[in-house]
């Protein structure tokens, strides 16, 4: 909406401007008015006096002045409106947000802890490292829950997660949801305090609940660990060992 506004005060602009110019040419050009005059002077609305032709464009021009510092101001007052609401939902990228966590380091076996997840598979990762995959009860075929690392002193896990509508699009992660539930189980076996209750809080703020576009990736840091927790809009979600690589 403030690009509606925008939009239209700078059309405004612009003919105030074009008629405050003609208005004040008028006033210094006899030519111009003499073949106005003789224009019009057949017309059905005939302008009789230079004076009179002077003030009707100035009070024109004058009218979108105020027009275009109208739709101007609800512009600026729509952006406004639009920063402050973005900002009540986003992370800040300066200011870290910790959290109380029950691990000071990521092993297998307390991280999958009653996760609907099956199949599990062994590799390498791209830099060599013990990978362990598994798929997602109840997710699409493509999603997966994946660890990386020593199994009792791992670098990462991280999931990525979907489930798609009758028309081909995104489901969102809501309770009762596949991905919903892999999230949850996976905070609630490393967050100290409520995980569903953070879960739901990370949901929100990355756009997984409502299957956003455009959002944030907010992250999350341990307290007094290298360890953070991170969700992305695009189906994502990890905790990170940042003192491990991977």
């Amino acid at each position: 909406m403030s690009a509606v506004y925008f939009v239209g005060g700078m059309l405004c602009a612009g003919l105030a401007g074009l008629l405050l110019v003609f208005g004040l040419y008028l006033v210094f050009s006899e030519r111009l008015y003499q073949k106005y005059v003789k224009n019009i002077e057949n017309t059905e609305h005939k302008v009789q006096s230079r004076p009179a032709l002077v003030l009707l464009c100035l009070a024109f021009g004058v009218g979108f002045v105020f027009c275009s510092n109208e739709l101007m101001g609800k512009s600026n007052a729509s952006a406004k409106q639009y920063m402050l609401q973005t900002q009540a939902t986003v992370v800040s990228s300066t200011e870290k947000e910790y959290v109380d966590l029950t691990i000071k380091k990521l092993d297998i076996k307390t991280l999958t802890k009653n996760l609907p997840i099956y199949d599990e598979s062994h590799d390498k990762s791209s830099i060599g490292l013990p990978r362990t995959r598994w798929k997602i009860k109840g997710a699409d075929t493509m999603s997966m829950l994946e660890y990386i690392g020593d199994p009792n002193d791992g670098a990462q896990i991280s999931a990525k997660c979907m489930t798609f509508d009758s028309k081909g699009g995104y489901e969102p992660w809501i309770k009762g949801h596949p991905c919903y539930a892999i999230a949850v189980g996976l905070m609630s076996n490393v967050v100290a305090a409520n995980g569903e209750a953070f879960a739901v809080k990370m949901l929100a703020l990355s756009g997984l609940d409502r299957v956003q576009k455009k959002e944030p990736f907010p992250l999350v840091q341990g307290k007094d660990t290298k360890i953070s927790i991170g969700f992305n809009h695009l189906g994502f979600f990890d905790i990170t060992n940042s003192a491990k690589n991977h």
